[in-house]
């Protein structure tokens, strides 16, 4: 079985100068297996795995300039079966306030990006 579960975070990139953080939030809408997540959210080794497809495996070790991206104010949890059914989050596009991707955990454990009307 699977689940959808929206991710939701704010981010920055940690540069010689300082940190800026993103002026919008991060959306992810991912349908994953069921023992990705515990206690209705993501599990902590399987949420980095999804920044690690956003960012790069070696995210956390910074770039190659000496920049390096940081996470802020992460959060989980799943899309109810209401919304889900209602499927309004399939609209969503980027604007000000945030940016959204929406990603499969394929068989083999690879993430994969795809279109709303799929996931």
């Amino acid at each position: 079985m699977t689940q959808l579960m929206r991710v939701s975070y704010k981010d920055g990139l940690a540069t010689n100068y300082g940190c800026s953080q993103a002026n919008y939030a991060c959306v992810i809408y991912c349908r994953v297996p069921d023992d990705w997540v515990a206690e209705r959210a993501l599990r902590k080794e399987k949420l980095e795995l999804l920044f690690q497809k956003m960012y790069g495996v070696t995210w956390r070790s910074g770039n190659e300039d000496g920049s390096s991206y940081v996470v802020f104010e992460s959060h989980s949890e799943p899309v109810s079966a209401v919304d889900e059914q209602a499927g309004a989050w399939r609209a969503l596009t980027n604007d000000k306030a945030a940016h959204y991707w929406f990603w499969r955990v394929e068989a083999d454990g690879s993430i994969t990006s795809v279109r709303p009307d799929v996931l």
